[in-house]
């Protein structure tokens, strides 16, 4: 008996960078806020099914219009997991991820130049969507 096989290719439109910051998330969102003129608001975790069948809650904040899109994302699940699984397991050293989508411009060059004038901000860096493995996190 012939099998088939079901491919799906998705389209990744959005950007991700990585942030390194000792700051709690909701301060880390306040001062988001402030540097690139948006409301990120906390919503309820982002759930992601482990490889060993544990349910992870990651703290998520959403700002959200018709053109553009801000998630803030800890890399970290909640502290009270048994396991550490990081979101995006290729860049243990991130804290933070923040996930944009802009169907108007690309600006990857004004969130860089905002996130890297926030002082608080010990580095933050843009993440080829190519080289990550993990990007399947991100489709919801």
């Amino acid at each position: 008996m012939k099998k088939t096989r079901l491919e799906i290719d998705y389209g990744f439109d959005f950007s991700l960078y990585g942030i390194t910051s000792t700051l709690k998330p909701f301060k880390l969102a306040w001062e988001l806020n402030r540097a690139l003129k948006i409301n990120l608001s906390r919503v309820s975790d982002l759930l992601v099914r482990s490889k060993s069948g544990e349910d992870l809650g990651y703290a998520q904040f959403l700002h959200q219009t018709e053109l553009t899109s801000f998630r803030l994302f800890k890399n970290k699940p909640e502290e009270s997991a048994t396991t550490k699984w990081l979101l995006v397991p290729e860049h243990p050293g991130f804290d933070f991820i923040l996930m944009t989508t802009n169907r108007e411009t690309d600006n990857q060059q004004e969130v860089m130049e905002a996130l890297k004038n926030i002082t608080t901000i010990e580095w933050c860096a843009f993440l080829p969507l190519a080289s990550l493995k993990s990007k399947e996190n991100f489709i919801f």
